[in-house]
Order: C-alpha cells, then sequence, then structure tokens
C-alpha cells in the first residue's frame, strides 16, 4: 500500500499541472460563446503577416468588369455572364457608338449562337412570321417597335470606365492591339486608368493579342503608379483557331483554357482559383491549365503560327494547283486534307476569314520578338507567311477588279469595302488594291472605328455611315471581318448596286443566299 502514496503524488501534480494550463489557455482565448447549446471559443491570434495578407485578397467576386468592348472583350463577357448568373459583368469602352450598339437590339458583329444567348424572341410572340424568317427580318417588315427582351440579367454595357473598374474585384483587359504596332503604347492609358481607380487589390486578367511579356509590363507599370497596391496579373490566352477545316470558330465555346501566372512573393493562390471558378461551370476542370505567365504568351503564339503555316501551305497548294490545272480536291486529299472544298481551294480557307487580325497581330508579334532576340533568321522565317497572307489578299481582290471590268464610257465602276473596323490589316490591303487600279472606293464605317476612316486611309476614300449608302451605285462589295448585316439589308444592297459582284474576305457568309438575291460570289 505504501508503494502506490509516490505513484499517487505524481498524478496529482500531473493533474493540476494541466488543470492550470488549461485555464491559461482558457484566460488567451476569451469568453466562450454558446450557440444553440453548443459551445465555441473565438481565437482571435495576433499575425501581422497574415493581416497584411488578409487585406490584399480580392475575396468573393461579384463583380467583373471587361475592357474593350470589340470581338474580344464583348464574346468574353457574354460567354462568362451567360454562365455565372451570379456575378455581375460590366463591359465598357470609351467608344460610345459601339456601346449603344450593344445595348440596341442588333449587336455590331455576328457569331453562330451569339444572338440566341443575348434574346429571348419567343417571348415576342408575332404573328405571321414563317419558321425560316428571323425575328429581327420580320419586326423591320412589319415596322413594329419592339424591343427584344435580353436572356443574361447579369450584364451590363457601359462607357464609364472609372466607375466600373473601382467596382470590380477581376479585370479583364480586352484593348486589341493594331496588326503593326508590337508596343505596349495601346495598353497604357487603360492601366493608367485601372491604377487610379483602384483602392485595393485587384486580379487583372490580359485577355487579348499582346507582344510577348505583356504581363510583366502590366506587373512594372501598375506598381509604379500604385505602389502601394499589389494587383495579382494573369494571362488569360484566347482559344486558338481550329486547324484548316470547314467547321467553324466560335469563341462562344472554350474547349481549354490556360491561365498563365507570374511567380513572386506577393503571388496568391486564391485570385487564380477566382477566375478558374468563372469558367468551371461550362469547361471541365482538367481542362483548365495553369502555367508560367512566359509559356501562355508563347504558347499562343506559336499555336496560332503554326495554324497560319499549314494553312498557308494549302493556300499555296491552290494557287498552283489552278495555275497548272491541277485538280485541288486530289491535291487537298492527298495532303491530308478531307476538307478540300473549303481549305484548299478559293481565297485559302479560314487565312482570310474572321481569323486574318488574330494571326497577323499575333505574327508580327512573333517577328518582333525574333528581331528583338537577334534572330533575324527565325523573324523572315515568319513574316514570310504575312507576305503570303497579303499575297491571298491581293489576287482576291485583283480577280474583282478584272471582273468588274469598264462600262461603255470605258469608265471603271466603283466599289464598297464593308467591315473595315473587325479587319483592319486586310482592309488596307484590299482598299490599297483597289485605289492602285484606279476603281471609287466607298467605305462603310461601323461602330467598332476607334478613329475615323477618314485620317487611316487618306484622301480619295469616301467614308459613309451606312453599308446601303457605300453600297449604292456600286458594280462590286468587298465584305470583311463578321461586321453585322441583315438579311433585310442584303436585300436593299441588292437593289441599290449597279452590278452584283461580292467579294467575300470574311467567314460565315452565307453564299447560296446572296446567290438567291442575284449577287455573283466571287
Amino acid at each position: 500500500m505504501i508503494f502506490f502514496i509516490p505513484i499517487l503524488i505524481i498524478l496529482a501534480g500531473v493533474a493540476i499541472l494541466l488543470h492550470r494550463r488549461y485555464l491559461a489557455q482558457r484566460e488567451q482565448e476569451g469568453p466562450r460563446v454558446v450557440v444553440k447549446g453548443h459551445t465555441y471559443s473565438e481565437v482571435v491570434e495576433s499575425k501581422p503577416v497574415c493581416v497584411a495578407e488578409s487585406n490584399n485578397r480580392v475575396g468573393d467576386v461579384n463583380r467583373c468588369c471587361i475592357i474593350g468592348a470589340g470581338r474580344v472583350g464583348a464574346m468574353t463577357g457574354i460567354v462568362l455572364a451567360s454562365n455565372n448568373p451570379q456575378v455581375q459583368f460590366s463591359i465598357v469602352d470609351t467608344n460610345e457608338r459601339l456601346i449603344a450598339a450593344w445595348k440596341s437590339d442588333r449587336p455590331p458583329i455576328t457569331d453562330p449562337g451569339l444572338e440566341n444567348i443575348l434574346f429571348d424572341d419567343e417571348c415576342l410572340a408575332i404573328e405571321g412570321i414563317d419558321n425560316d424568317t428571323t425575328t429581327t427580318t420580320a419586326l423591320a417588315s412589319k415596322n413594329e417597335e419592339v424591343m427584344r427582351r435580353r436572356k443574361i440579367q447579369n450584364l451590363s454595357f457601359s462607357s464609364d470606365v472609372h466607375a466600373t473598374v473601382a467596382s470590380a474585384q477581376i479585370v479583364f483587359l480586352c484593348v486589341e492591339m493594331d496588326e503593326l504596332d508590337t508596343s505596349f503604347a495601346h495598353l497604357d492609358p487603360t492601366l493608367q486608368t485601372i491604377a487610379t481607380a483602384s483602392s485595393g487589390p485587384k486580379v487583372i486578367v490580359q485577355r487579348a493579342t499582346s507582344p510577348y511579356k505583356t504581363v510583366w509590363h502590366i506587373k512594372e507599370h501598375l506598381e509604379s503608379l500604385t505602389p502601394n497596391i499589389h494587383h495579382t496579373i494573369l494571362t488569360n490566352p484566347l482559344p486558338s483557331f481550329p486547324p484548316p477545316s470547314c467547321s467553324t470558330s466560335s469563341p462562344l465555346s472554350e474547349t481549354r483554357v490556360i491561365i498563365g501566372h507570374i511567380y513572386s512573393p506577393s503571388s496568391r493562390p486564391e485570385d487564380i482559383d477566382a477566375l478558374k471558378k468563372l469558367y468551371t461551370p461550362f469547361v471541365p476542370a482538367e481542362r483548365i491549365v495553369t502555367m508560367d505567365a512566359y509559356s501562355a504568351e508563347l504558347g499562343r503564339m506559336g499555336q496560332t503560327a503554326v495554324l497560319a503555316q499549314q494553312m498557308g501551305s494549302l493556300a499555296s497548294l491552290s494557287v498552283l494547283s489552278g495555275a497548272c490545272e491541277a485538280s485541288t480536291g486530289a491535291v487537298g486529299w492527298m495532303v491530308g486534307s478531307d476538307t478540300a472544298g473549303c481549305s484548299v481551294s478559293g481565297s485559302g480557307g479560314m487565312v482570310l476569314g474572321a481569323e486574318f487580325r488574330e494571326v497577323t497581330s499575333e505574327l508580327q508579334c512573333l517577328v518582333h520578338m525574333a528581331k528583338e532576340s537577334g534572330m533575324e533568321e527565325v523573324a523572315e522565317y515568319w513574316g514570310s507567311l504575312l507576305k503570303v497572307q497579303e499575297f491571298l489578299v491581293r489576287r482576291a481582290v485583283r480577280r474583282l477588279i478584272k471582273e468588274m471590268g469598264t462600262d461603255e464610257e470605258g469608265k471603271k465602276g466603283s466599289v464598297a469595302v464593308v467591315g473595315f473596323g473587325e479587319q483592319r490589316g486586310v482592309g488596307s490591303i484590299a482598299t490599297k488594291e483597289l485605289r492602285s487600279a484606279g476603281l471609287e472606293i466607298k467605305v462603310a464605317g461601323d461602330q467598332i472605328l476607334q478613329k475615323p476612316l477618314e485620317v487611316e486611309l487618306g484622301e480619295g476614300i469616301d467614308v459613309v455611315g451606312c453599308v446601303e449608302q457605300a453600297c449604292s451605285g456600286c458594280s462590286g462589295v468587298v465584305f470583311l471581318g463578321s461586321t453585322r448585316v441583315q438579311p433585310e439589308s442584303l436585300q436593299d444592297i441588292a437593289r441599290c448596286m449597279k452590278e452584283r459582284r461580292v467579294l467575300s474576305l470574311r467567314s460565315g457568309l452565307d453564299g447560296v443566299k446572296m446567290k438567291q438575291l442575284g449577287f455573283e460570289v466571287l
């Protein structure tokens, strides 16, 4: 019995020691809180580093801003807003005409499935409309002032860039660069606005085509303007158009999402997750890939360049097939293209389609990057693809000029150019070729333009406000890009033209419909 007394004394000492530690911990934890019969402790730890990090966090995302209401910005906002109804998206642009066009019933651009996402036309229930007639056509024919009901209630358009940026947690930079300018001059005014409007950290996402190391430039520029605010800078490259085929490429469906970021001590993984969450409702998680920003930028340009190389090769074979009296279909089959009628014929397939702008811009970036690195041979190689594309445009325009000929008085007719705003590069080549042939040129201005065409094109070109006015009295029309042309407008164009010759340098034009209206499609 005496043997157990020391053991009991030791156990009692341990119990007293544990009890004292428990009381001391209770004093540090503060008062106990009882909620519905359960007891909780509120623990507030003093960690200055964590507090500093929390002040730099974006937090729950409920507002996003897309700067740039062109094709890239508008399609990005529409896609994300339609799949994230709990988040408010605002597309902003200083071009008030473009914003007004997006607020109207007729979007300034076309894309397969775009109007079905934007508008609910079934609720209009207009009587006497055939199934094959679009609602917009029926409304125009009936001259009814009926506003189309919009489906996406969490999407808005505004020209107040400062206010929209100030309230957003994520800002998408969709400012499109000029095809011939590989500097960052197009971004700096927007970065100045972001710095002025930001009272706290934001997630800045570079989305549009841009030169190499754009993310690093954005980071350095914003840090110089707001040194006390640490933004998270990411790149989210556009999905590249598909390889040569007849299938159309639509920004409405992204099969893979790339997110590039810069490794730094201030990097916040939760901000990358915030961007990921905007895509997870419609893109499988395994298809959302993160990598360093440099790889993401160069990879996007490289993917576009390789695809452009394939299409340039097919287009060159098409030209050679015509000159050698070979079958383009047979040649296309032998080189492994099962869509010979689309990509190895005519004007070279999608090289001259709506993707011409992206191809030109990114090839220019590769050429500039190679020259900066002292690789003149590499720059010359990628530059040769640009020359092939310019050759295809000139060749197609020359065909139109040849078909037009001259009238009885020996005068050459006039040509209308439609959609210059979206395809400045191909538009400049086309108008230059038309001007050299001595033709009268009328260009239809549109909402996408950021500066007057008169300044860019020079003298001798008549810039008018609408497509019908541009085509009036013309003997030919050149369609560029994917600028909105309503079916009823095509009928008006057909009636007002002197001769109905149309050259399409855009994808998605309904050639069958054009022929039904009496156009000669080249």
